[in-house]
């Protein structure tokens, strides 16, 4: 971190700054009031978002399935298949217990037939890819010339390595054409960050 602090007066204390993710970062765009509630005032609304639920158990078997293979390499016995399940149903558990959630067929089910259908997909990743890291962390101070310097944190989902080059995969479930997605997600502060 000293390096991208080396332009700032001795006195500035970074950890007075604000930190944002980019969830933060898109509720304050969205709604500075909703931001204050969530962030400031800890409050949260009485259901759940049943799409979050299954974006977040959808991410936690991504992690769990990509850590595996990083951890012990492409196996044949299922285990990073078998790790990625328990995850999926570890996070839709702890969800479902915090929050009430209206139904639809965003189901525990159907997240797991879907991340078999990914892995099924991309059986050829096998041996070609190799994951380099899963959830790394960073911290990026952003200079707001109109107003208070903060911080931009966030996870990087998976950097794997493919015909020797580096690759970001983002982990997300959408309803949303592909198209749209890629233009929101070619503009998206967290990948810039």
């Amino acid at each position: 971190m000293e390096s991208i602090n080396t332009n700032l007066p001795k006195e500035l204390d970074l950890n007075s700054l604000l930190h944002f993710d980019n969830t933060q970062r898109s509720t304050w765009c969205s709604c500075k009031r909703k931001w204050y509630w969530k962030n400031i005032r800890h409050l949260s609304p009485l259901f759940g978002s049943t799409a979050l639920r299954y974006g977040k158990s959808w991410h936690a078997g991504q992690d769990a399935f990509y850590a595996y293979i990083r951890d012990n390499g492409w196996t044949k016995d299922g285990t990073a298949i078998e790790a990625a399940i328990l995850a999926i149903k570890k996070e839709w558990d702890e969800c479902t217990e915090r929050e009430k959630f209206y139904d639809d067929y965003r189901t525990l089910e159907n997240c797991v037939k879907s991340f078999l259908a990914y892995v099924g997909h991309f059986a050829m990743d096998e041996d070609l890819l190799k994951v380099v890291d899963t959830e790394r962390g960073f911290k990026v101070l952003m200079k707001n010339p109109f107003g208070e310097d903060f911080w931009f944190m966030g996870k990087i989902d998976t950097e794997v390595s493919l015909d020797e080059r580096n690759w970001i995969l983002e982990h997300k479930t959408t309803g949303q054409p592909i198209d749209v997605q890629a233009n929101r997600l070619n503009r998206a502060a967290q990948g810039m960050g």
